[in-house]
């Protein structure tokens, strides 16, 4: 059956004002993946990203280091949920439980962050999250359904995204609860993939969240 390969972007800068910016170590990662495919004898007659800087700084570093030659095609229903508007939001209607957030909307700390973060996300799941945001979860939803019927053709599809969209996608395919999507997403890892089948009928999760290339490279 065709496949395809579902990635994280590596590692983004943590300076807030560059965050769509692979860091070093991001690169590092990207071609820790491309020769990881190359190892395989992995070939891709498609690659497919969402329009951010990240996605395509590491479908270029991947592809770059798979000494290969893939015109990328872009789907901007692979783009990551705005996640700073989306904390500042909650962070303004529950003020008490933000205390991980500055007011801008960075980070205090990682663990404080992820915590906000994942609050967020499960109420604006559920429609209860206030004030003026860049999009519904039902419209993000959308959107990612849109991106897969995109993907689902050629033989084997390298497909860079970020961990919301990937999340989502993958919860889709399995058939789970809107809170499971958000717990996939709390998962997934820089750079890590996930391994999908697909014919005109169906499409089918193979593995999930591999990370092997990075701990060997590490």
């Amino acid at each position: 059956m065709p496949e395809i390969y579902l990635v994280r972007h590596g590692e983004a800068t943590i300076d807030g004002s560059k965050y769509d910016q692979l860091s070093e170590q991001g690169l590092v990662q990207a071609r820790a993946l491309g020769r990881h495919f190359s190892e395989l004898n992995l070939g891709f007659d498609r690659v497919v990203t969402g329009s951010m800087q990240r996605h395509l700084q590491t479908a270029d570093a991947t592809v770059e280091a798979m000494a290969g030659v893939v015109e990328s095609e872009q789907h901007p229903g692979l783009d990551e949920y705005d996640f700073i508007a989306l904390c500042r939001a909650f962070a303004s209607q529950y003020p008490k439980k933000a205390v991980g957030l500055r007011k801008a909307g960075h980070v205090d700390g990682i663990k404080g962050f992820y915590k906000v973060l994942k609050q967020a996300l499960l109420v604006w799941s559920e429609d209860r999250l206030e004030g003026s945001l860049p999009e519904t979860w039902q419209e993000f939803e959308q959107r990612v359904a849109d991106a897969l019927r995109f993907l689902c053709r050629g033989e084997r599809v390298l497909v860079i995204s970020s961990g919301g969209p990937i999340a989502v996608l993958t919860g889709q395919v399995l058939g789970v609860s809107k809170a499971m999507k958000i717990q996939l997403n709390m998962q997934i890892r820089n750079c890590a993939y996930s391994r999908f089948f697909f014919n005109a009928e169906t499409v089918l999760l193979d593995s999930f969240n591999n990370t092997a290339h990075l701990e060997l490279n590490n």
